[in-house]
């Protein structure tokens, strides 16, 4: 995907020294306000292919966003674990603010106690006097899409406002809450921290598919057409994020907003159209200098097909994202070359 190779090559090229933002985290060499080049969605999925990324693990993570969640048992259950020392971290931070004696858990112990869910750890408050559950980050993400305040369903005022008015600027979701910023009642700062999406106006005849831009059969056409001659939209999306590991995160950001985008757009009768993403700090840390350089030295291949589900379309309600379940959601075609591993970089001792 040259989009994100791109982006590499101008921090390499354009980018300054900066510190370790947290304590026991590596330098970076870091870029602030680069946009990437827009990705038609129509031309491909775009998970990279200089490099294998679980598409498995960017639905779960997905998922988990869109129902509401902010306990990493449901990402355990599901076989991702990228979430387990910010969640680690979070335990902490809850364990300093309670006055009785207490022993504190091993990384180690805390992640096999939420596996387990022993003595329904996840589920029952774990503290006296705290309602914090073993495994919470907080007011992460889920949090904040479908329960803004305790009170705004951002999710859902999404879709309702799409369909009922496409033409609208206000099409936005908000991460990033200043209250619960300012209260740290959370695992970690929202990184991708706002996104907006856009309806374009489209023109077509249902006798000529082609004219959407996208690939479709014969049999799909159905799925797009109101009546003959009928305008419909193209759905955009543009995604800022405050701050960016370029070499582990950024890849699953773009993966992960390009989903959402077609899952949008399939609850909206919409055709997915264009992807953009807009950088604060843009970085690659210093522990992942070689790989970076050995991801650029590959060439991209082909871009892989997202394949649409059933279950997914204009009648599905935001309660049916609760029986959603990543087995509903696969590519085709989708080649890429050898893994590069590269440590994450969270600051927790384990």
């Amino acid at each position: 995907m040259k989009q994100y190779l791109d982006a590499l090559k101008a921090i390499q090229s354009d980018g300054t020294d900066k510190p370790a933002a947290r304590e026991n985290m590596p330098g970076t060499k870091s870029l602030f306000g680069y946009q990437m080049d827009p990705i038609d969605l129509s031309k491909g999925f775009p998970l990279l292919t200089t490099k294998k990324i679980s598409f498995k693990h960017i639905v779960v993570e997905l998922l988990w966003f869109l129902k509401g969640d902010t306990n990493i048992k449901y990402l355990i259950d599901n076989g991702v674990n990228i979430w387990n020392e910010d969640a680690y971290a979070y335990y902490l931070k809850i364990l300093k603010t309670v006055t009785y004696d207490v022993t504190e858990m091993s990384y180690k112990e805390f992640v096999s106690m939420v596996k387990d869910d022993r003595s329904q750890c996840t589920t029952r408050a774990w503290f006296d006097g705290n309602d914090y559950k073993l495994g919470d980050c907080g007011q992460q993400y889920g949090a904040q899409w479908r329960n803004f305040n305790g009170e705004t369903d951002q999710i859902a005022n999404l879709v309702k406002g799409l369909k009922e008015s496409p033409m609208s600027r206000r099409h936005i979701v908000s991460a990033w809450n200043p209250t619960d910023i300012d209260n740290k009642d959370l695992a970690l700062e929202p990184c991708h921290t706002m996104f907006q999406f856009n309806c374009r106006l489209i023109q077509y005849n249902s006798q000529h598919p082609e004219l959407f831009g996208l690939d479709l059969k014969p049999s799909e056409v159905a799925n797009y057409v109101v009546d003959n001659d009928c305008p419909k939209y193209y759905l955009d999306c543009k995604m800022y994020q405050r701050s960016a590991d370029s070499f582990l995160g950024v890849p699953y950001n773009i993966a992960s907003y390009a989903l959402l985008t077609n899952i949008i757009a399939e609850m909206c009768g919409m055709v997915p159209g264009i992807y953009t993403q807009t950088f604060g700090d843009l970085h690659i840390y210093e522990n992942h200098y070689n790989q970076a350089n050995e991801q650029l030295e590959r060439i991209p291949t082909k871009l892989p097909t997202l394949m649409r589900h059933v279950s997914i379309g204009p009648a599905a309600e935001i309660e049916d994202i609760q029986n959603w379940t990543p087995e509903m959601f696969h590519l085709d075609g989708y080649n890429p070359q050898a893994r590069i591993k590269a440590p994450l970089s969270t600051g927790i001792k384990k």
